[in-house]
């Protein structure tokens, strides 16, 4: 096959890219979108503030680009396993992608084109593969252009296999597909059960895991904390105590600029209109 190109949603929620991709893969499928409208509700935010940068304010999802989705089939390497097996990384890819798999993996984009950091500055991201072309030697890939806009752009081999091999991380090699409907799966419709819980645990505050069975819910170890530490998390409406924390740190020049906690305060307020 001399060209392959995915199928990729718009997703709802690009204010963090393990949202963004995962959400990317599903949204073209109609029988995906009652998952989401039946979570995506409840927020956290970490208040552990051993130093200025030391935050997260987000949904109450993993944060992993596919652990944990139901519609999401995924498996993952280590980097070290790739960096030692794969020859040719484009080549691996572009057998993934004719099997139906997107890529996810952390890149350089220092050798990106159309991105922020391309030519200017050596800096490590996540980065979302999704289609070849043979004829062109060029990948489509998904993330943050040049100019902050989401969306779809193209790398040739050459520079995906450079800056693939030029940083060096623990970040796992993921390889991730919508489910298809020849997989046993039990079906997943809307839960107006769970939704209502989940805006209660929203307006009291609380964690909505293990009372209710969650597909996601938030994992200690993409934190670097034990479970014993999960006291320091607030939940739902005083999770917006922490981003007012983060904007005074700000003030005070204690913490550096993100757009993404005021993003994703947005994006919430969104969805749940949606």
């Amino acid at each position: 096959m001399s060209k392959k190109v995915l199928p990729i949603g718009k997703p709802p929620i690009i204010g963090y890219l393990h949202h963004a991709y995962a959400l990317a893969v599903l949204m073209p499928h109609e029988e995906c979108i009652p998952w989401f409208y039946s979570n995506y509700i409840n927020m956290l935010y970490y208040t552990r503030f051993e130093n200025e940068t030391d935050y997260s304010f987000d949904f109450y999802m993993n944060q992993d680009v596919s652990m944990g989705i139901p519609w999401v089939k995924y498996a993952t390497l280590h980097r070290e396993i790739v960096n030692k097996t794969c020859s040719n990384i484009v080549e691996y890819i572009i057998k993934m992608i004719d099997l139906g798999y997107y890529i996810y993996a952390s890149v350089d984009e220092y050798y990106i084109p159309n991105r922020w950091a391309y030519g200017n500055t050596h800096q490590g991201h996540g980065i979302l593969v999704f289609g070849y072309d043979m004829e062109q030697k060029t990948l489509d890939v998904l993330g943050f252009t040049e100019n902050s806009m989401f969306g779809e752009t193209k790398a040739s081999f050459e520079q995906f296999e450079t800056a693939f091999k030029a940083i060096d991380t623990n970040i796992p090699f993921t390889m991730l597909r919508k489910r298809n409907s020849t997989e046993e799966m039990v079906p997943i419709e809307f839960d107006l059960k769970r939704v209502y819980t989940l805006i209660e645990d929203y307006l009291e505050c609380r964690n909505s895991y293990p009372d209710i069975s969650t597909y996601c819910a938030p994992l200690s170890e993409f934190f670097g904390f034990d479970m014993s530490e999960l006291n320091k998390f607030d939940y739902g409406i005083n999770a917006y105590d922490g981003l007012v924390k983060y904007y005074s740190y700000l003030l005070d020049n204690k913490a550096v600029f993100d757009i993404r906690p005021i993003h994703i305060f947005w994006e919430h307020k969104k969805c749940m209109l949606m």
